[in-house]
Parts: C-alpha cells; sequence; structure tokens
C-alpha cells in the first residue's frame, strides 16, 4: 500500500486541507513562534490553501512586519509572493534557515531559476515600492499594484501548477505563465485542483492578475478526478502540462473518438463526458450528449488504427465537408470485434460518424478476406486499418503466404475498399525486411504515407547487405517516401551506423532528422565533432557523409580541413562536459563563451573564433537564466532538460533576471543594467528597486566585479 498516494488523492487532499484550516489560529498572534516568511514560502509548496488562509489570519488585524532575506517588510501591504524573495538582495546578517538551503539545492538541481514574466514582474516591483512607501509606477507595467498577493498566486501562476519546490517533474523545463497567450483550460483546472478553490473562481483570480483566460469557466464547479484526465489527448492525467501537442485545444472541436474513448476508458456513459467538456469550454458533437452506454469495442471501432488510440476517425475534410468512414475501415473493424458489418455501421451513425449506406446490413466478411486483411494474414486481429494506404509489405507478403500475384490481392483487397498503392506490381519481390520498421520481415510495414528515416535505410542496407543506394531505390520504386539523398548514397559504409547514433554506439537514441511536422533539423556541430573523433575521421568526411544520407549539416563543417581539436568537443557541448545536449543555437550564448574560457584557461577571443569556425557565429551570475556559475554536477543532473544555462543574445532581457540580479550580485538594478548592455545585451527600462541595500553605494568598483 503506497501511503503518500493515497495522501495525494484528490478526496484526501481536500480532506487534510479541512484539518490543517481548523489549526491556524496561532499565526493571528503578532509574536506568534511559527510564522515567518521562509517557512510559509516552504509551507505554500505543500498546502496553498492553507497558506492563503495563515496570510489572512496573520494580516487580518492590520500591519504585520515579516523579515524578507533580513529586511523588514509589511506583508499586509506588500502581500505575500514566494518569488519576492529573488527580488530582495539578502542584507548581511542574514541566515538561510537550513530547511531553505535545502530547497534552493533542490530546485535548483532539477528545475534551475524559476523566471517571471515581465508582467508579473511589474506587479511585483509595484507591490515592493508600494510597501516601501514609494510610487507604485513599474516603468510602463502598471500591472494592478492594488491587487495584493496571497500565497496560492505564487501555485497558480506556475506553468505547472502541480510541481512542488522540491520536485524533479518538470525537468527544468519550469518558466511562468506567458503573458502573450490566453491561460489553457487544462493550466486553470490543475490550478483549480492544487489550491482547492472553484475553477471559474481561479479563472477570475488569473483575470484579476493581468492574464488572459481561456474560455468560459463560471460553470465548471470544482475540479473532478478525471478532468485532466479527459484533456489529455491520450487520456493520462499525470503528463507535463507544457507540451501543447499533447493536450486538448480549446479552439478546435474535440474528436468525438476522443469523447469515446475518455468515457469507455473511466467507465461513465459518453453524455457525461460529453457535458463535463462543454462546461470545461470545449467544443463537443451535439449528438455525443444524449450517447449513454459506450462498449468497450467502441474505443476500437472510432480508432483510425483500430487500436483504441488516437488518430481517431475523420469526420470532416479540411475545408469542413462532411466525410465519410472509409469501406475498408468498417469491414476491417467489424471483422476485428466478430460483428457483422452492419452493426458496426450502425454502431458508427449513433457515435456521430457518416457511412455509406449499402453497409447498413452487412454481414461478416468471408474467411479468406478476413485473413487477407489480417494484420499478420493468419485470420485473426488485430486487421489492417482501412483508414490508411495498404504497406507494400502487406501486398507483397500476402502474394508469398497465399501463392497468388501481386495484382490479384491489389483488387481483391480495392474491392473491399483499401487504398491499394499503385507502384507495386508483379515482379521479383525484394526481400521484405527492408519493408518493415523492425527489419524483421513482419509487421509494422512502412506505408506510402509515412517518411522513412534514413537510419532505417542504412542498417537495412547493413543488414541485407547491398548498397545503401540500392535499398533506397528498391523503396522509392514502390512508392515509398525517403530522403532523395539516399538513392545516390553508394555502398553502406561501416561507420555509418555509428555517426547516426545520438550517443555515437551505433544504437539508440538515433539522430534526430525532421521536426514533428517532417521539416529538416541541422545536425548539431559537436555531434559531427564527437563522430568524428569516434571513427578517426576527418570532421568534413563526417559532415559530407551525412549530408549524402540525407541530414542537413552546417556548411561550413564540409568545408573545414583536417581533424577535430582538442577542445572542440567541450565547447561545442552545451553544459561544457563535452557529452550531449550539444550547442543549437546559431548564435552562441555570451555566458557560454565566457565560462568554457575559464574553463579551458584560454582567451575569450580564441573560444569565440574556433565556434564561428565550426559553423556556430559569435558575468557568468548576469549572463544565465539560472543567476548562478555552470557547475559540473548541475549539467549532468539536467542534461535533458530543454533549456540552456544562459540567456540569448538577440533577445531583450527579461525584467525579473536584470532585479533578482542585483539582489543576488548585491548590486542594483542600474549596475546590473548598464553591465549587460557593456556585454551586448537589450535592456528593458526598470525604475529604481525597492529594499536595495544601501551599502552598495559604498562598495568599490572592485568589490562590485568581485560580486557578480
Amino acid at each position: 500500500m503506497n501511503r503518500k498516494e493515497i495522501l495525494e488523492s484528490l478526496y484526501n487532499r481536500r480532506t487534510l486541507t479541512s484539518v490543517l484550516s481548523r489549526a491556524i489560529a496561532p499565526f493571528a498572534n503578532s509574536g506568534g513562534p511559527f510564522l515567518s516568511f521562509d517557512w510559509l514560502c516552504e509551507f505554500t509548496a505543500y498546502q496553498p490553501a492553507v497558506a492563503d488562509l495563515i496570510f489572512e489570519v496573520a494580516t487580518g488585524g492590520g500591519p504585520r512586519t515579516l523579515e524578507i532575506n533580513g529586511q523588514s517588510v509589511d506583508i499586509a501591504r506588500l502581500g505575500f509572493f514566494v518569488p519576492d524573495r529573488d527580488l530582495i538582495a539578502e542584507s548581511r546578517g542574514y541566515r538561510k534557515p537550513a530547511y531553505r538551503r535545502d530547497s534552493d539545492l533542490l530546485r535548483l538541481r532539477f528545475r534551475g531559476a524559476e523566471p517571471l514574466t515581465d508582467q508579473i514582474t511589474g506587479w511585483r516591483l509595484a507591490a515592493l515600492r508600494s510597501a516601501a512607501g514609494q510610487p507604485e509606477t513599474a516603468a510602463g507595467h502598471e500591472v494592478n499594484a492594488v491587487v495584493r498577493a496571497r500565497p496560492s498566486d505564487w501555485v497558480i501562476l506556475r506553468a505547472d501548477p502541480r510541481a512542488r519546490m522540491d520536485s524533479s517533474y518538470l525537468y527544468g523545463t519550469l518558466t511562468g505563465v506567458s503573458d502573450d497567450e490566453p491561460v489553457p483550460v487544462r493550466h486553470i483546472v490543475a490550478a483549480a485542483e492544487r489550491v482547492d478553490r472553484p475553477i471559474g473562481e481561479v479563472a477570475d483570480r488569473l483575470a484579476e492578475l493581468g492574464l488572459t483566460v481561456a474560455g468560459n469557466l463560471g460553470e465548471a464547479g470544482v475540479a473532478e478526478p478525471s478532468d485532466l484526465t479527459i484533456l489529455h489527448r491520450h487520456l493520462s492525467a499525470t503528463w507535463s502540462l507544457l507540451y501543447e501537442e499533447d493536450w486538448l485545444n480549446e479552439a478546435e472541436p474535440v474528436p468525438n473518438g476522443h469523447v469515446i474513448a475518455a468515457a469507455a476508458q473511466l467507465e461513465q456513459p459518453v453524455s457525461q463526458v460529453a457535458h463535463r467538456l462543454t462546461r470545461l469550454g470545449f467544443q463537443v458533437a451535439s449528438e455525443l450528449l444524449t450517447v449513454a452506454e459506450v462498449e468497450p469495442t467502441d474505443r476500437l471501432i472510432v480508432s483510425q488504427d483500430l487500436d483504441g488510440t488516437m488518430p481517431w476517425l475523420r469526420q470532416r475534410e479540411d475545408d469542413g465537408s462532411p466525410l465519410q468512414v472509409p469501406r475498408a475501415h468498417v469491414i476491417a473493424a467489424a471483422a476485428q470485434i466478430g460483428r457483422p458489418a452492419g452493426h458496426v455501421a450502425r454502431k458508427l451513425i449513433d457515435l456521430g460518424f457518416q457511412v455509406h449506406p449499402e453497409l447498413l446490413e452487412a454481414g461478416l466478411a468471408d474467411s479468406s478476406d478476413i485473413a487477407l486483411i489480417s494484420h499478420d494474414l493468419d485470420g485473426k486481429a488485430p486487421m489492417l486499418p482501412g483508414a490508411v494506404p495498404v504497406p507494400p509489405g502487406h501486398l507483397l507478403a500476402a502474394a508469398s503466404r497465399f501463392g497468388k500475384p501481386v495484382g490479384e490481392i491489389a483488387t481483391k483487397l480495392t474491392s473491399l475498399g483499401y487504398d491499394v498503392p499503385e507502384a507495386v506490381s508483379d515482379g521479383e519481390c525484394p526481400d521484405l525486411r527492408i519493408l518493415d520498421r523492425d527489419r524483421d520481415a513482419e509487421p509494422p510495414w512502412w506505408r506510402t504515407d509515412q517518411l522513412i528515416p534514413s537510419r532505417h535505410v542504412v542498417l537495412a542496407a547493413e543488414q541485407v547487405e547491398l548498397p545503401t543506394g540500392e535499398v533506397a531505390r528498391i523503396l522509392a520504386s514502390l512508392g515509398l517516401q525517403l530522403p532523395g539523398e539516399l538513392l545516390e548514397a553508394g555502398p553502406f559504409e561501416p561507420a555509418d551506423r555509428i555517426i547516426l547514433s545520438g550517443e555515437l554506439t551505433g544504437d539508440l537514441p538515433w539522430l534526430d532528422q525532421w521536426d514533428d511536422d517532417n521539416v529538416l533539423v541541422s545536425v548539431p556541430v559537436g555531434h559531427v565533432i564527437a563522430a568524428a573523433e569516434k571513427t578517426s575521421q576527418p570532421i568534413a568526411t563526417v559532415a559530407g557523409r551525412l549530408a549524402a544520407l540525407g541530414f542537413q549539416v552546417p556548411g561550413e563543417l564540409i568545408d573545414i580541413s583536417g581533424n577535430a581539436e582538442a577542445d572542440d568537443r567541450i565547447i561545442t557541448s552545451r553544459d561544457l562536459t563535452g557529452e550531449p545536449p550539444w550547442l543549437t543555437e546559431r548564435l552562441v550564448p555570451l555566458g557560454h563563451i565566457l565560462t568554457a574560457a575559464e574553463r579551458l584557461n584560454q582567451p575569450r577571443q580564441a573560444v569565440a573564433d574556433r565556434l564561428a569556425a565550426l559553423g556556430t557565429p559569435d558575468d557568468y551570475i548576469m549572463t544565465s537564466w539560472e543567476l548562478s556559475p555552470l557547475e559540473p554536477e548541475q549539467a549532468s543532473e539536467r542534461r535533458f532538460s530543454d533549456r540552456g544555462w544562459w540567456l540569448e543574445s538577440d533577445a531583450s532581457v527579461p525584467m525579473w533576471h536584470i532585479t533578482a540580479g542585483a539582489a543576488k550580485t548585491r548590486t542594483t538594478v542600474q549596475y546590473v543594467t548598464e553591465h549587460l548592455q557593456s556585454l551586448g545585451f537589450q535592456t528593458p527600462a526598470i525604475p529604481h528597486a525597492a529594499f536595495e541595500l544601501s551599502e552598495f553605494e559604498t562598495m568599490d568598483s572592485k568589490t562590485v566585479a568581485e560580486a557578480t
């Protein structure tokens, strides 16, 4: 029994909140022994709803002074916002409590700095100036300073409200909620669940804080345990909120298949799921609002691949016109679940799809047809999906299995409604190992609507002992898509497998060739250099071979002469470890150059010149996102983070970075601004910050330099 999981359930969290809320009376006393700013910050990470109550009780009697980093502040006027600690410099006499030191170390180790957006930073600067008795204007960012911050604001403004200060859940990806786009419903639901407030109330609070909120959530009520599940495209509530493509989009109709699958998974009526999505602001087909029970097989028949998962059957063309379910899909779905095609057709109509009328009374396909359309050609489920083209490998394997010409197999599949590629014809059958994903002459086969990566062609060529170019030409002759460069790739080379491997092991993970939209991505310079070292080849040779295999390679690498230099791997490594992840920016962050120069004991210009020669064109604390130097241990822990360590040189420095940087380096906003400008950064206008250290005025230039 996992007691932690039991306590973390939504119901038990609410029970615990209720119990703790009855124990807050001591905090009303200004001389109480428990309340401190640091303590309440840590407590907020675990019990934001109770922290709100503590704050209201503590400030209900008027001014309440607490120390923030050793400086006395009236939190009744300031409000309570955890990141305020980053905006106020630590006084010389302040000593962090042990629990805060531990929390800060864990946060830096797993997630790093948590920068605020300019809008929220402006709001906090105005509040800090108000608490210090200064004018509230914040350099054009006049966020409503009269909106007093409460502890849970920090939680609902986080990119994933479910993450805690000591959690590695987001693994370095945490940033603030964006100023630029509406806050998505998934975020509001997660925040409402975390702070134990109604969804509409959280939406109103975010709007009060100056953010745009997606949809009308006034009727959404409280967060339900299944809300995040039904909002996730794969019906998994535990995935990060940050990856937009994994979640339903409020601006798009919810696929009927998604609603049906959610109902089946949650064992709820389809209408219940549909109504819930509607109350959460999503567009759902009206016919689903009245569908009651769902059968377990319904999830399969609305799935394009007949596996119960997305992609779901399409209901409309791109221009909005109705789209009938492919005839082959109905026949294959019926065979898969062992029911007449007419039953499947009528069921699809009930679930909001359009089908061919002649299918309404159709029975089961005969046994020979079922064998032909079965995935493994054995007459057993699963079946060959009918909503996508028939793979050439299936055609050729069926012809071999049943001893019939390819043309006859193609004609039969066409009569069943399948989309059969015309390029496959009778003739010499190629080695089937080159036609399937696992290179074992078994499904799953490559389809003509898929782009085959170069690594498959190379590995297949090695396996069947044919030249890489010849394998590519065979695949292309069957109508399959692959990079055109492979047609002239020549023989398989022993080093090919190594240079295509992301970690140069000749195995998984493989080097990325395209992004999610099938657009070529550039091979990192560091990978080419490391591959050249691994295979004892010149850089240009490796770069040229990758280009011949259909990869995008920086042109400078093809023209560079000689082998890699001793420190090339270090300076092209994002974390200066000589290992992935590699630098991918065309403009190398200044902080990377500064740190590399120090680590390698080389002049900064020498590092910059070498990076430029390798195809990457042309203070540690002030130029770091983390407001700290890059340490080897942190680089190791954060290896798989999707955010680098350094500020981007071609973008304006965030207001938070300048203000928090001044506090971190015990200097002033003006000093940090001027110093970053001297390094070539663009900086916004920020007024003199409240609670800056007065002793800074007496520091000489040497002391200031040492502080940075």
